[in-house]
């Protein structure tokens, strides 16, 4: 019995020996030299993106970052070592990730002190070192580049660095934003025409202004400002690829508001607009000359998205803005014979007819067919006799005071034969209720026998019902 205790106290002697020297082998362990790892400044991570926008001539996003390295545990001494391009972790890097990148050229890039950085003797980190892209222009490859730069010990002390955490990888990709210079979303990029209305006696009216602004397929990173100036050197390609004869624009014939700048918004993918202002006294008031005014990015490539052409078409008109009531007095109409190119009916009232505008009841109307026709609609009229018109007057209506007939611009147009046809203008309409009067002003009077109102849009709520109660010519 005594033995067989004695056996047993060995054993359990011999068990806390071996968890002693177990233990004491684990304390060594935990004792070593502190590691080097990787420690990102800018996201605290061992990875970052830099995402290129390319704006024209100009790079917007991340050109660089910082890097820097850490230790487990305070550097018993200055330490030394390097940032080097590791490409071979490329393929480890995609194949882990499931990504397509390709190793960025050496040359694309540059690191600052050579990628060697310093861990003073106590601190746990390194000074920092920059990366920064040389030329991003010439980073387009749509898979994207990777830079995976790894710490290499510089004194032979690889044993300091870790093995799970001694790369970081640069991610850089591309996207080129796409300019369009246009009047709004829906408009055509590139283009817009302007009339500059004259009248007959050669007098012009007012300055007109074209505003337009620049949209991009993308939001951008950052506040972008782009510059516009004319270029009149583009008027001769223009001509000769689309086939035309524009004329460049007379001296002091426009002007460019706050320098051409405009501004794209961190965020956003439209400008502020640009606006050009038209002297309208500067050019010829032959409404056969057109010019051609082109505006170009400065900076950019002149390519299509870059510029902007604004076609500018001298127009003689012979209708005066503004709702002016002609003085004079009313012509005939016992033989005026109106006829229109479509006419509304409902279940209700059935009269929609064109003669309905020379029966002086404000309570009938000519209504074109809003279920289909569209718009434009005319009424032509037929006078039966030749007069000398100072101009026009008209009342719009309403159904039953629901919907509003009023048409919102209306084109004038004059026939001593009813074949040949003389444009006089574009009258601008207000939206005004049945029973009141409103006038359209010939600045110079014409000899007329036929009269034609094209209504080109309207106030209804349908967007297409368009009419008049009453239509006369003031002579």
């Amino acid at each position: 019995m005594k033995k067989k205790f004695t056996k047993t106290r060995l054993i359990a002697i011999a068990s806390l020996c071996c968890i002693a020297m177990f233990s004491c082998k684990k304390d060594r362990n935990n004792t070593k030299e502190p590691l080097i790892y990787i420690n990102n400044t800018d996201t605290a991570h061992k990875e970052f993106s830099m995402q290129l926008i390319f704006v024209g001539a100009q790079v917007f996003g991340s050109t660089g970052v910082k890097m820097a390295a850490s230790l487990t545990g305070p550097a018993p001494a200055d330490i030394q070592a390097r940032f080097v391009l590791d490409t071979n972790m490329v393929s480890t890097y995609n194949t882990k990730n499931k990504t397509t990148y390709v190793a960025i050229p050496a040359s694309a890039f540059t690191l600052a002190n050579g990628g060697l950085f310093t861990i003073k003797k106590g601190a746990t980190v390194s000074d920092s070192i920059s990366l920064t892209l040389v030329n991003p222009k010439q980073l387009t490859n749509p898979k994207g580049y990777l830079i995976p730069l790894t710490i290499k010990s510089t004194n032979g002390q690889d044993n300091m660095i870790s093995s799970t955490s001694n790369t970081f990888f640069a991610k850089v990709t591309s996207t080129t934003a796409t300019l369009q210079l246009k009047t709004d979303s829906a408009a055509t990029a590139g283009v817009t025409d302007q009339s500059l209305n004259i009248t007959p006696s050669g007098n012009v009216l007012p300055n007109t202004a074209v505003t337009f602004a620049a949209y991009t397929n993308v939001s951008l990173p950052a506040n972008v400002t782009l510059n516009i100036e004319a270029n009149d050197g583009l008027v001769a390609a223009y001509n000769k690829q689309n086939n035309t004869s524009f004329s460049s624009m007379p001296s002091n014939s426009y002007s460019i508001v706050n320098g051409g700048a405009a501004t794209i918004n961190a965020g956003t993918a439209k400008s502020n607009n640009f606006e050009v202002d038209l002297n309208a006294a500067m050019f010829s008031t032959d409404s056969t000359k057109t010019y051609l005014l082109p505006l170009a990015i400065k900076g950019g490539d002149n390519s299509a998205g870059n510029l902007m052409y604004i076609r500018i078409t001298p127009v003689v008109t012979n209708v005066k803005p503004g709702n002016l009531i002609p003085v004079g007095t009313n012509v005939d109409r016992s033989s005026w014979e109106p006829y229109a190119t479509s006419t509304g009916s409902h279940s209700v009232l059935t009269n929609f007819e064109a003669y309905n505008v020379r029966d002086g009841d404000y309570t009938t109307y000519w209504v074109d067919d809003p279920y289909g026709a569209g718009l434009p609609q005319s009424i032509t009229i037929p006078m039966g006799e030749t007069d000398i018109l100072k101009g026009l007057t008209y009342a719009t209506g309403s159904y039953f005071g629901q919907y509003d007939f009023a048409p919102r611009q209306i084109t004038i147009l004059t026939s001593t034969d009813g074949i040949t046809w003389k444009k006089q203008g574009v009258y601008s309409g207000p939206d005004s209720p049945e029973t009141i009067v409103n006038g359209i002003s010939f600045y110079t009077p014409v000899t007329a026998r036929y009269l034609r109102l094209i209504c080109t849009s309207t106030y209804a709520l349908t967007d297409s019902w368009v009419g008049f109660s009453e239509i006369n010519g003031v002579k």
